[in-house]
């Protein structure tokens, strides 16, 4: 009986330390540093003809939001929105998310915004944002 708690008491203190040594490991790992707001493969991508790249040319307003969620509910649609601050705010249709950008439509998993008072894009939750056509 004596023998069976000792090898218990070893075999606990042996497991501890494999687990010590897998918690320092996984505290000194660095993890890369993503920017949400930087764009993916926009900011890499030398393609004029990608929609984005023609958005950040053209105005950095509209890429210092992100859709994180959308809601349905019985007095509206609500769309949780990032933005560049790190704040994250709830929007309902018709309302102003900063300065020029106005949410106009809310759908299951995308957006569509109006900046300036005169362009349309969509903004899904994949961070993709496209213009309208029509615009």
């Amino acid at each position: 009986m004596k023998n069976k708690k000792i090898l218990t008491f070893i075999a606990i203190i042996i497991f501890l330390q494999f687990f010590h040594i897998n918690l320092r490991a996984i505290e000194e790992e660095e993890l890369p540093v993503n920017d949400p707001f930087q764009g993916g493969s926009a900011t890499t991508s030398g393609d004029q003809g990608d929609p984005t790249n023609i958005l950040e040319s053209k105005s950095m307003i509209i890429n210092s939001i992100r859709l994180v969620g959308t809601a349905t509910a019985e007095r509206g649609n609500f769309a949780l929105i990032l933005l560049s601050d790190g704040t994250t705010v709830v929007k309902r249709e018709d309302e102003t998310i900063i300065a020029d950008i106005q949410l106009l439509d809310i759908g299951h998993d995308w957006i569509t915004v109006r900046l300036n008072a005169e362009k349309n894009y969509d903004i899904n939750i994949n961070g993709q944002i496209l213009p309208q056509e029509g615009n």
